[in-house]
């Protein structure tokens, strides 16, 4: 492997991570101020009271919740799950549409993402399917982004499953 495939590949990995982090950190933000207080305080009041008793959330605890305080906190669940998926996808997808194929994260080590036959930005069809699969892998199928980006690295051109599918490439500029 040449050196300048591992700095790309290297780069790559370290601006998912950054652009993976600002994501959770801006949906963590949007469930604290916003969604939980707003919408699931009833599952925010089971929490709270399992841990003022010393109880970790378990199913000896779940068996002894009533009806209604389970389906609080299977409802605040899901919010937490869906909040964080949806959050990581619109990132990905805004700033890699509205930035011409560029995240922050990206952008701190001048990678790109263009079309692999034209060299120019990815329409924004493809720009969602490869965010919805980057995100799926991420957030529901979490196994599959080990093989997602392995993908990546035994190929001789560095792209990864949602590249392929999406006909994408990510250059430095």
């Amino acid at each position: 492997m040449k050196i300048e495939s591992r700095r790309r590949t290297f780069a790559r990995v370290i601006a998912y991570l950054l652009d993976v982090t600002l994501a959770v950190m801006c949906a963590m933000v949007l469930l604290k101020l916003w969604i939980l207080p707003r919408y699931h305080g009833a599952g925010l009041q089971v929490l709270r009271s399992a841990q003022v008793s010393g109880f970790r959330l378990s199913a000896e605890v779940l068996v002894n919740l009533s009806e209604g305080q389970r389906i609080a906190l299977f409802k605040l669940i899901g919010a937490f799950q869906w909040v964080i998926m949806s959050t990581i996808f619109l990132y990905f997808f805004l700033s890699e549409t509205l930035a011409g194929g560029s995240s922050l994260g990206k952008r701190v080590f001048r990678l790109r993402i263009v079309n692999v036959q034209s060299a120019e930005p990815i329409s924004i069809f493809r720009t969602c399917m490869r965010s919805a699969i980057s995100t799926t892998c991420l957030t529901l199928f979490f196994p599959f982004l080990f093989v997602n980006f392995l993908i990546g690295l035994f190929r001789r051109d560095r792209r990864c499953l949602h590249d392929l599918i999406a006909h994408s490439w990510v250059i430095r500029y």
